[in-house]
């Protein structure tokens, strides 16, 4: 027996991280709201009820459902589950950061101009 009882407005408050676009506004869902999703489809067991429910795309909610053991496993406060691009040069970073903590240990403030040159 599932006991869930989700409102857009409450539990997950309106239109979370939201921007327009045309008519339909576009939202960042956190892992924690996704997943939230994912558990009321799973009590009622019908996507266009849940999608409805929470005014996103039954799309949306076959792939959070898809995606559920990576969902549990990231950080509640996280918009997506890409790590984003890899370093183009990570050598050149790490010797920035030493550089840049070298300077700080000293107490020399470290400018925008210093790093670019």
């Amino acid at each position: 027996m599932c006991l869930i009882a989700l409102s857009k407005t409450s539990a997950l408050g309106l239109y979370p991280n939201s921007s327009v676009i045309g008519k339909k506004v576009r939202c960042n869902w956190s892992v924690r709201k996704k997943l939230m999703v994912v558990y009321y489809f799973e009590c009622i067991k019908n996507v266009r009820a849940t999608a409805r429910r929470f005014d996103i795309e039954p799309k949306q909610v076959r792939d959070w459902r898809s995606k559920k053991q990576e969902l549990l496993n990231a950080a509640p406060y996280l918009l997506t589950l890409n790590p984003g691009r890899l370093a183009l040069y990570p050598l050149l970073e790490r010797r920035l950061v030493e550089w840049v903590d070298v300077l700080c240990r000293k107490q020399v403030a470290v400018t925008q101009n210093m790093v670019i040159r």
